[in-house]
């Protein structure tokens, strides 16, 4: 993957790729986070697009290797969520150009701040 060309855009948040980072991003979470997970709940799901949202998977080539979200909290502000660069493509800017593109996206649809959603570990 290194040397690649890396693109971020937008996708459905249905898609197979989109379902599949979120199934892996998951799986991590709960390596990460194994009080927050109840056994036998639901797989995680991405949300629809609403109004002034957008959902975007990068690509490194061919693979796709990371996800976001942006989500608005209110008017003014939007949330940056659902992020997550699969282990073999991080440390190679994915997880950047991924924030970029929802910022400058956020910029277009009129926000004045972003909010980055982060866990602690």
């Amino acid at each position: 993957m290194r040397g690649a060309r890396l693109t971020v855009a937008a996708a459905d948040p249905f898609g197979r790729a989109a379902l599949d980072l979120i199934a892996e991003a998951a799986a991590e979470a709960r390596l990460r986070y194994p009080e927050f997970f109840v056994a036998g709940a639901p797989a995680p799901t991405n949300a629809p697009i609403v109004p002034r949202a957008s959902f975007v998977l990068a690509h490194l080539g061919d693979a796709v290797v990371g996800r976001g979200a942006l989500r608005p909290l209110d008017a003014t502000t939007a949330e940056i969520k659902r992020m997550f660069v699969r282990r073999a493509a991080r440390r190679q800017g994915v997880a950047r150009a991924i924030v970029d593109h929802l910022v400058s996206e956020a910029g277009r649809f009129g926000y004045q701040r972003v909010r980055l959603e982060t866990g602690n570990r």
